[in-house]
């Protein structure tokens, strides 16, 4: 990435004449702007110029998706890059034979609509629009639940915990069964 971290493996790799190549996850200049609550032009500005500055210093990048190739060209990365698409394991993340017992343990029921969400809790994620796609669903149907796997800003946690047909379960190693509980996947991030 282009944090600290990343940033200081390449000035290493100069200092040692040595090749980098990194995968690009995220649009960080877009990023920026989704993470923080105030400067977002300036965030989205220093963004762009970090990304193409730093990107640039690099010897190869792999991207998700040739849209995110063209995205950085776009914005002057020169740098060679090759789209590495991201994947499911079709073998792991499949549905549960018995969905009931997947459920029971979470302590929901049979009747239940489970709506979902498993990933970092995030502004850039924009789990706020999740929440009130969500309360328009409990309005309209009975027995609706939603279902939220993960961990990061605690403000944006405490927006979930104790609110009513919200099932805030926090970090988990093994997602596999929460994604099994779940009708619907969503995933509503802004980047």
């Amino acid at each position: 990435t282009l944090g600290p971290i990343g940033m200081y493996t390449l000035a290493s790799a100069k200092k040692y004449d040595k090749k980098v190549v990194s995968y690009v996850h995220t649009l960080d200049w877009e990023l920026a702007t989704k993470s923080v609550k105030r400067g977002k032009f300036l965030s989205y500005l220093f963004g762009k110029w970090l990304v193409r500055r730093q990107f640039n210093k690099c010897t190869f990048l792999f991207v998700p998706t040739s849209e995110v190739a063209e995205k950085l060209t776009f914005l002057g990365v020169h740098t060679e890059k090759k789209v590495l698409s991201l994947g499911t394991d079709p073998s792991l993340f499949i549905p549960s034979k018995n969905k009931l017992v997947v459920r029971k343990k979470l302590g929901l029921r049979k009747d239940h609509f489970v709506v979902g969400y498993v990933g970092r809790i995030g502004r850039e994620k924009d789990l706020g629009t999740l929440y009130k796609a969500f309360k328009r669903l409990e309005k309209r149907y009975n027995h609706v639940k939603l279902l939220i796997v993960g961990k990061g800003i605690r403000e944006e946690e405490k927006r979930f915990k104790s609110k009513r047909n919200v099932l805030f379960v926090g970090e988990k190693n093994d997602v596999v069964p929460y994604l099994q509980a779940m009708d619907v996947y969503v995933l509503p991030s802004l980047t």
